[in-house]
């Protein structure tokens, strides 16, 4: 079985560490939506990021979807325990 590694490796990256990003969000975001990519690689948080309005509402609509590509759910910073990728419920 291939590691997240390796499925995300042909991802487009937005590095969160880079001070542009918050300086300049939709600069950084330019150039992976004009690619056509719905998801890019965040190094760093060993996770991928949706970059499409679309698919990030529908993230929240269905959050069992999100553990599909990988992700992890933050909440105010904080990585859900026990979440593997997916949101907490009640």
């Amino acid at each position: 079985m291939p590691t997240p590694e390796e499925v995300h490796a042909s991802l487009p990256i937005i590095d969160m560490a880079d001070e542009m990003f918050w300086r300049e969000p939709a600069l950084t975001a330019k150039p992976v939506l004009e690619s056509g990519a719905r998801v890019a690689r965040v190094p760093g948080f060993d996770s991928v990021m949706l970059v499409r309005y679309d698919d990030c509402y529908g993230a929240l609509l269905r959050p069992d979807d999100l553990g599909n590509i990988g992700s992890r759910y933050f909440e105010h910073g904080q990585l859900v325990p026990g979440s593997n990728g997916r949101a907490a419920t009640s």
